[in-house]
């Protein structure tokens, strides 16, 4: 099989690591057993300026396009980015590549949708939620979303920024459930964890609750790589 899944990471680290674990125990769940039944993966793990809450991305997408263009890219690949926030860049990179992208926030859109549900909490870094990147299509489908208040922003970007430096997540999980809960109480059927940090720290939750991003694209690039 020639065509590659191609993960763009590195911001952060943890959560590129943690997608391209999941597509690998996910090929093995699938009956992979030697080495030739795994994915090829490129794993690009680019070190490009926070803007988790500064909202200036000029400097990360100089650097992203350069990164890009070192990998000679093929046009079978299959491309994700395994950052919420990043996709804020995607059109840019999409206009520039002509190549496939599997989008974190439309992939966890359509699966929001499939499910038929109208309320959703939403968890995510300050950029992201400044941005409406999970807001405006979640609306478009007749979605509510439930936004976290000022004291829970503050919050999950302190989780965020603790997973980065590579932390323990376990240390932090107390800190989001709480949010997620009374978020749940609100009338929220499901809450988004909008931040690939956050699913990092969810690794091991099996709640109904959790909509997992990391979960929904690492079996949609699966799904690609198979057809």
């Amino acid at each position: 099989m020639s065509r590659r899944i191609v993960i763009i990471g590195g911001m952060g680290p943890q959560a590129s690591l943690e997608l391209h674990q999941r597509i690998i125990t996910g090929a093995a769940k699938a009956g992979a057993k030697d080495n030739e039944d795994y994915p090829e993966i490129l794993h690009a793990s680019i070190p490009i300026p926070d803007f988790i809450s500064s909202g200036d991305s000029s400097e990360g997408l100089r650097r992203l396009k350069q990164s890009l263009d070192a990998l000679h890219l093929r046009q079978d690949d299959t491309l994700a980015l395994a950052c919420n926030t990043a996709h804020i860049l995607l059109p840019k990179i999409e206009a520039a590549y002509n190549v496939n992208f599997v989008s974190l926030v439309q992939t966890t859109v359509d699966s929001v949708q499939g499910t038929g549900i109208k309320r959703v909490g939403l968890l995510a870094s300050p950029t992201t939620l400044k941005s409406g990147l999970y807001q405006k299509p979640l609306v478009r489908i007749g979605c509510d979303v439930i936004l976290p208040t000022t004291e829970d922003i503050h919050n999950l970007e302190r989780a965020i920024r603790h997973v980065i430096t590579n932390a323990s997540a376990s240390q932090v999980k107390s800190l989001v459930e709480s949010i997620v809960e009374r978020m749940v109480e609100e009338g929220a059927e499901q809450v988004i964890l909008g931040c690939t940090e956050l699913s990092v720290i969810f690794s091991d939750s099996s709640s109904k609750h959790i909509v997992d991003t990391l979960r929904i694209v690492s079996e949609r690039l699966l799904e690609i790589y198979s057809l």
